[in-house]
């Protein structure tokens, strides 16, 4: 076939056609394959690309087929293909692979990387640089010590953790202040809701998020949902 173009990718040698190669305009590789650059070919006629050549079947897959079966790929191998999306700017597959992490059940044997954290978490539509920012605004230590002041019960407590103050969504009749804090109580709320309550608790024990507090959620019998804010 004409249009038959064979790669050697980190090593690992693949055949396809500039069809596929060139199937998403807006990627890389299909302004590399588009005729306006020129590439050079090996003395056995492959293009050469300095990336992972394992990985990149499921680039190719992709191409193919507009998609690619993540069932029983293990979530760091789908980091890695996820780095691998980056590179050729294959927003399609950098989507499906961002909405396939996001899914993860975190808990503290979970091991995924700050920046992919970051990605899924845009994904539901939170910014964790700009969530850090403002937790660190909201929630200071002269903040937690009007928690003692104007809730009712709001003493500092102890426990296997440290110490903690708990922010009850405020109740008008019972908290001083009652809008002060209802609005840092809807601020933490807003991301709970946004983000997967085990994501939201990941932010914080991997320190993906850089605070001076530490913020755990608690849901009592009957679901109601309060935050504990460790100093």
């Amino acid at each position: 076939m004409a249009d038959t173009i064979k790669l050697n990718v980190g090593g690992v040698l693949y055949q396809t056609t500039k069809d596929t190669l060139t199937k998403d305009s807006h990627s890389r590789l299909s302004s590399m394959f588009s005729g306006r650059h020129p590439l050079q070919l090996d003395e056995n006629g492959y293009y050469f690309i300095d990336r992972d050549g394992k990985l990149f079947k499921y680039i190719l897959k992709f191409l193919r087929d507009d998609k690619i079966y993540l069932k029983n790929i293990p979530d760091v191998t789908l980091e890695c293909i996820l780095d691998e999306a980056h590179y050729y700017c294959l927003s399609g597959l950098i989507t499906l692979l961002e909405s396939k992490l996001g899914e993860i059940h975190f808990d503290d044997n979970t091991s995924i990387t700050c920046n992919t954290m970051i990605k899924i978490c845009g994904t539901k539509g939170v910014d964790v640089k700009e969530f850090e920012k403002q937790f660190n605004e909201h929630f200071t230590i002269e903040y937690l010590s009007s928690i003692s002041k104007d809730y009712f019960c709001g003493d500092l407590k102890g426990g296997s953790s440290g110490l903690y103050y708990t922010l009850h969504k405020p109740d008008f009749y019972h908290t001083a202040n009652y809008d002060f804090h209802l609005k840092k109580y809807n601020f933490l709320k807003d991301i709970y809701d946004k983000i997967d309550n085990h994501i939201f608790s990941y932010l914080f024990s991997k320190n993906v998020i850089k605070t001076n507090i530490k913020c755990v959620y608690e849901l009592d019998s009957s679901k109601v949902l309060s935050f504990r804010l460790y100093i």
